[in-house]
């Protein structure tokens, strides 16, 4: 979550704001998302889906073992213990 949001700044301003960006992700979703609102403008609908985790592949399990969700798992599978978290 963007930590501008929490000072009162909505999603309208946040998009206008590219400047402030600066990983390629958040660079390639940002003109992604130009790109679903310019289609919007002209009559396409669009839904955009931010899934919070995604895992490894389900055939091979081949994944991103540097991502932070995966470093997450990694750490509590060695210290054998879990954040008490609801």
């Amino acid at each position: 979550r963007d930590p501008r949001a929490a000072a009162g700044l909505d999603e309208e301003a946040l998009f206008e704001r590219w400047q402030d960006l600066r990983s390629g992700y958040a660079q390639s979703k940002w003109v992604s998302e130009r790109l679903l609102r310019a289609g919007s403008a002209r009559g396409l609908p669009f839904a955009v889906y931010r899934p919070t985790h995604i895992s490894g592949d389900s055939a091979t399990a081949a994944g991103n073992d540097r991502d932070t969700w995966s470093l997450f798992v990694d750490a509590c599978l060695r210290h054998r213990c879990v954040p008490d978290i609801e």
